[in-house]
């Protein structure tokens, strides 16, 4: 799985890669200001391989 961050000029910004192994927590920082991001995502992808986009999409929260 990788977490995107969603910058409102510009495309996907990959953040994080993980692994569904039980409870986990991570913490990376940002590429874009908090306050400059519309959305993140968590998309699917091939193990070991860190995509330009995401190809797979399963979740998308908005920020306020």
């Amino acid at each position: 799985y990788v977490l995107w961050q969603m910058p409102r000029d510009g495309g996907p910004i990959p953040i994080s890669e993980f692994r569904l192994t039980g409870r986990q927590t991570a913490f990376a920082p940002l590429s874009s200001p908090y306050a400059d991001t519309t959305a993140f995502a968590i998309s699917l992808e091939a193990a070991d391989v860190t995509p330009s986009q995401p190809t797979q999409v399963l979740a998308i929260g908005t920020t306020t």
